[in-house]
């Protein structure tokens, strides 16, 4: 499966298309950060940079007309490409905020730490 980095020109209609299909507002897309990534038609997933030593993994979203398999293995990649990327960056922990529990659900089962499931945060996944 092909991740690549996310380019607002040539992927922001394909994940505005994908918000819109699951009735989610697309106000996300006026502050999608420069980092992210993209398996074309299929998921996508960025990274917002801080100041410290901790990024934020957010904007994780998916084709719901792709098959869901596919859609389960993307979503992994995105996750483990944004993983490598903030580990190359710096950053020593990755946090990460969902009211879904499926994305709760997929963030324990890459190894992030689950605090709370009752409230927006999955937890931290501590890269070293």
């Amino acid at each position: 499966m092909d991740v690549e980095p996310y380019d607002r020109e040539r992927h922001d209609s394909m994940v505005v298309e994908w918000l819109t299909r699951r009735g989610i507002g697309t106000e996300f897309m006026e502050v999608v950060p420069t980092k992210g990534f993209i398996v074309a038609d299929v998921a996508a997933g960025f990274l917002f940079q801080t100041d410290s030593k901790m990024a934020l993994i957010d904007g994780i979203v998916s084709n719901p007309e792709s098959d869901a398999d596919v859609r389960d293995k993307a979503l992994d990649d995105v996750f483990k490409a944004l993983f490598v990327l903030a580990r190359r960056l710096g950053f020593a922990v990755l946090w990460g905020f969902t009211p879904l529990p499926e994305v709760v659900a997929r963030a324990r089962q890459l190894g992030f730490t689950v605090d709370d499931e009752r409230t927006y945060t999955f937890g931290v996944w501590r890269l070293f």
